[in-house]
């Protein structure tokens, strides 16, 4: 009886929105971006070292907290086996994606400055950062549909064009500020959505 409870959840659950509803992708998507924002300030040449190790080890890490957090509360549904054929065309997915976003931060910066200038390189970085960011916000929304995965992908190509504006391309700062903003507005949202999903979603008995 309590393996039906655990496939078939709470109606939330039950939907294609899965596990997403619990925020804890937003939290840790934020907070990582905030430790890297740090890292950036200590030394920019870690940051990259600190982005493999999350890709690394923060899929187990994540699924570690919602065996804490959220299967006690809503329980699990089967995952989808036997599906790997999708992975392909996510994957090239977001190859064209990538391809797309260099493609506008080239045409932003012969737009805006000089393709041959290093300082404007480096004003726009930031605006870079923001939109492959995008495209990792969007790949992790398709599973679930839910609108603010989406919302996530225009604010952080949003806030990486706004840390363009505000750099004088003297160094790679853009990166850093685009990395604090996006981190602070993820972890916000991603607190709230924890937040209401434990009120809505009491840990189910034994």
């Amino acid at each position: 009886m309590s393996d039906r409870a655990d496939h078939l959840g709470s109606p939330p659950r039950a939907s294609a929105a899965g596990d997403a509803v619990d925020g804890l992708l937003e939290c840790a998507t934020g907070a990582l971006f905030l430790v890297l924002a740090a890292a950036w300030a200590a030394n920019p040449g870690i940051v990259p070292i600190g982005a493999a190790l999350a890709v690394v080890f923060g899929p187990s890490l994540l699924r570690r907290l919602r065996e804490v957090v959220t299967y006690p509360r809503i329980g699990t549904l089967p995952g989808r086996t036997g599906e790997s054929g999708g992975d392909v065309p996510g994957f090239v997915g977001v190859v064209f994606f990538v391809a797309g976003a260099t493609v506008v931060f080239v045409v932003v910066i012969a737009l805006t400055g000089d393709l041959g200038a290093a300082e404007d390189w480096r004003r726009w970085s930031g605006l870079l950062a923001g939109l492959v960011s995008a495209g990792g916000f969007l790949a992790a929304g398709e599973p679930s549909g839910l609108r603010r995965y989406p919302a996530l992908a225009v604010t952080s190509a949003v806030v990486g064009f706004g840390s363009g504006v505000g750099s004088d391309g003297a160094d790679y700062a853009a990166v850093g500020w685009y990395l604090l903003v996006m981190g602070a507005l993820a972890a916000m949202l991603g607190l709230a959505e924890l937040v209401v999903f434990v009120r809505r979603h009491p840990k189910q008995a034994p």
